[in-house]
């Protein structure tokens, strides 16, 4: 985050306390459930069909809840500050039904059992952030003497970003006698799910912009980026014939180089000189990390693979109180 501005230019530590909410967006789209009901042609000439996918799902994610705890060392001249972030994990829902007609893959209608012809479809969207910072901060102009003040800064990051994909298809006794005649089953449910974590240390670089029009109220903006090394794991579930047959189960680990980049604007009231409050609106990006939709894979394969060329953004808005001694 940005360095807090003080209304005092003597050397002090702070420590400080917020209240986030963040938002998860973007990402790789893909089909996830189609429903064959019914069809719409396009102008390639092929059947569009109701369907479920990952867009949707990242489109129902809401803001969700974190905090943020920091503490620094303050000089007119320079900053250190540690922080640290966690946000609630963000969860989406998404079904289609249809007696027989919920498939998972349209091209290879093959691809499990349970998976094909089913009554009902779902899948399940969960991601989870949490952070952490050290950055340094040097001014080029004083803080709080100018109109206007710059830095620069460079740190370090751990962030640990973690996601999990789960589909469900479900068919019941019914639809199993009608199709090819097969012999009376109970409802038979079935799952594939993928779980992947990103493990990211990294430095970073950036500058602050900070606009001073009174000792007691400012405006900074701090944009800093860079990249990570990132300890990225997937594991893979699937199952078929109501679970009881394995037809994936593997771990696979990748060494990958994320991007991340960070952007703040905060407006800081310091009705005191031992206390400040303010409130703040905050993008990240992540390039290059491992996505659970990423994963997933619609044809017969024993190929293990994970993939780290997914991208998220998260944004949303913070406040909180900075104590100085």
């Amino acid at each position: 985050m940005a360095i807090p501005l003080i209304a005092s230019e003597d050397r002090h530590y702070s420590v400080w306390g917020e209240f986030i909410t963040l938002r998860r967006t973007q990402g790789i789209n893909k089909n996830l459930i189609y429903d064959t009901t019914s069809g719409t042609l396009n102008a390639c000439g092929t059947c569009d069909f109701g369907h479920c996918n990952v867009r949707d799902l990242i489109h129902d994610f809401s803001f969700e809840p974190g905090y943020r705890v920091g503490m620094g060392y303050f000089t007119p001249n320079w900053t250190a500050e540690l922080t640290y972030f966690w946000i609630q994990d963000a969860h989406a829902k998404c079904s289609r039904h249809d007696e027989g007609k919920v498939y998972f893959s349209l091209k290879h209608p093959d691809f499990s059992n349970d998976f094909e012809g089913a009554d009902h479809g779902e899948a399940e969207y969960e991601t989870g952030l949490q952070n952490a910072e050290l950055n340094y901060y040097r001014y080029v102009t004083p803080r709080k003497k100018d109109y206007f003040a710059v830095a620069w800064l460079a740190g370090v990051r751990y962030t640990y970003l973690a996601e999990e994909l789960k589909l469900g298809f479900r068919t019941s006794e019914a639809t199993r006698l009608i199709r090819l005649g097969q012999p009376p089953l109970p409802v038979e449910s079935s799952h594939y799910t993928i779980d992947t974590h990103n493990f990211m240390y990294g430095v970073q670089t950036g500058a602050v912009l900070e606009w001073n029009p009174w000792k007691w109220m400012s405006w900074d903006l701090t944009v800093k980026g860079g990249v990570a090394v990132d300890f990225a794991r997937q594991h893979t579930h699937l199952r078929d014939f109501n679970d009881t047959v394995k037809l994936r189960e593997y771990t696979k680990h990748r060494l990958g180089a994320p991007f991340i980049g960070d952007g703040i604007l905060k407006f800081t009231l310091s009705p005191f000189k031992w206390w400040d409050v303010y409130l703040g609106y905050e993008v990240l990006y992540f390039a290059g990390i491992a996505c659970a939709p990423d994963q997933l894979v619609k044809h017969r394969t024993d190929d293990e693979i994970i993939r780290t060329k997914g991208y998220a953004i998260y944004y949303g808005w913070f406040g909180g109180f900075m104590f100085n001694f």
